[in-house]
């Protein structure tokens, strides 16, 4: 069993990111879950918790220690930032320690939208990072001064093969490059895993 699901992709409670949760239902001890907005919002904590997990409705500086790393909830600041939808997603950085050398640094948007992108970069301070995960799978919806002050070596895109929404859009990708990020796709590449190297150098593998 899982101490604890920190799910970066499945950040808030549309059905895309939430339609499985009965899968680890009763293999986890702690869910983060964002704002609690609606009734069926209300009824898969419910389920989670009668599955004998602790469900925590988690909002910006609620932070974990796991190991050489803390994660750290940036967004959302209260449920007066958050409509239900892709708003009130769940946005977690990963740091590393100072004394680990060999650990990723990371920022996981969820599904945030532009406007909300602005207000987290203006209450931030958002260094320079390893990866980051492209919001909403590549929507137009995106602030591109965010991407540009993290300067991230890597963005990873989770997008459905063959989606009828377009995405990713050519205006995120556009985004990216003149970031200088690498968009990993996972309808493209599958399986995607990140580590740094003994010279610190991240080093990607994917499944294609």
């Amino acid at each position: 069993m899982f101490d604890t699901l920190i799910s970066p992709s499945s950040a808030h409670f549309d059905s895309d990111h939430v339609g499985a949760w009965p899968v680890i239902a009763d293999r986890v001890d702690q869910v983060w879950v964002g704002p609690v907005l609606e009734d069926d919002h209300r009824d898969i904590a419910t389920a989670l918790t009668s599955a004998g997990a602790t469900v925590l409705e988690v909002s910006a500086g609620t932070q974990l220690d796991v190991g050489d790393y803390r994660l750290r909830v940036v967004w959302p600041y209260s449920e007066s930032f958050a409509e239900p939808g892709n708003d009130s997603s769940v946005v977690v950085s990963l740091e590393p320690s100072s004394q680990c050398g060999s650990c990723v640094s990371a920022l996981f948007l969820g599904d945030l939208g532009e406007q909300p992108q602005r207000i987290l970069m203006g209450r931030e301070n958002l260094g320079a990072l390893d990866v980051v995960k492209v919001s909403h799978h590549g929507s137009r919806d995106q602030y591109d001064g965010l991407y540009r002050a993290v300067q991230a070596q890597v963005g990873l895109i989770g997008v459905g093969e063959e989606n009828t929404y377009g995405h990713p859009t050519r205006g995120a990708l556009d985004i990216l490059q003149a970031s200088g990020t690498l968009p990993l796709r996972s309808d493209q590449e599958g399986i995607v895993t990140l580590s740094v190297d003994a010279e610190g150098q991240l080093v990607v593998w994917s499944e294609r």
